[in-house]
């Protein structure tokens, strides 16, 4: 129920909207009418009196969430992590088996030396242009291919590392040593010192939820409120439920809240 020093003031906001609407309509003057009335509705909204958010469901998430695989299949020599490890952006967390590639490499690595010598022992007849040009070309080309092939293999070998996209905590490790790596995930990744707030709301709240809003929200266990800022909202509402999705992102630092929890508004 509204409160009697509240009553005239939305009175008195209905009427400017109003106002301001037919204006716009036997005036046209372009974007300014429209940008007029939505700012109005905007500084009503956020003035005392305003209804508070309705939300019908909200999740705590991490802020990151990913499910890691090899950039290449192979057999994994060994895991470096364990669920609930936390572990820094870089820092290895499984290795596949490298004794095939790694041979590969000291092989290319050969042919690169190989074919820099040869240009190398020639070199002074390349200057002089005592050889034919054919000859200086298929040279100077194999060297070269030598040497791509090697930076080549040399990445297909950093690929049998995987390392930590960013900082986070290990969430589930889904493989083991001696198991094939193929295209399925192997590890998941999550975010804990930043979570987000998954929310469902009501059309009423939509301007409320605007990207860059503080909210105040109320998360299961919790006894203190917390102050999240709206990253993401949805562009339109889904028909038949009258509902948008937003979500909202909080510092978690101090770890004191677990994702997977539910929150309401306040």
């Amino acid at each position: 129920m509204q409160s009697l020093a509240t009553a005239p003031y939305n009175r008195r906001s209905t009427m400017r909207l109003i106002i301001t609407s037919l204006f716009c309509a036997c005036f046209p003057i372009g974007t300014v009418c429209a940008q007029t009335g939505i700012d109005s509705v905007i500084g009503d909204a956020n003035k005392v009196g305003a209804a508070p958010l309705a939300i019908a469901s909200c999740i705590v998430r991490p802020s990151r969430d990913a499910e890691l695989a090899t950039g290449l299949g192979g057999i994994v020599d060994k895991v470096n992590v364990v669920a609930g490890q936390r572990v820094a952006k870089n820092e290895v967390l499984l290795t596949l088996k490298q004794d095939l590639a790694q041979s590969s490499f000291e092989l290319a690595t050969a042919r690169e030396r190989f074919a820099q010598r040869a240009v190398k022992r020639n070199q002074s007849l390349i200057d002089e242009r005592l050889l034919a040009d054919s000859e200086i070309d298929r040279l100077q080309s194999e060297a070269s291919v030598a040497t791509l092939e090697r930076q080549k293999i040399a990445a297909e070998v950093d690929l049998l590392t995987l390392r930590a996209p960013f900082d986070g905590v290990v969430a589930e490790v889904l493989i083991n040593a001696g198991e094939w790596s193929g295209e399925r995930p192997v590890i998941r990744l999550i975010n804990v010192d930043q979570l987000k707030l998954s929310m469902t709301a009501k059309q009423q709240s939509f301007v409320a939820l605007a990207p860059g809003a503080q909210i105040t929200m109320a998360v299961f266990g919790q006894g203190a409120a917390v102050q999240a800022t709206v990253v993401e909202r949805a562009p339109m509402l889904e028909a038949a439920s009258a509902s948008f999705v937003a979500s909202a992102q909080f510092d978690n630092r101090q770890r004191q809240i677990v994702p997977g929890v539910a929150c309401r508004a306040l």
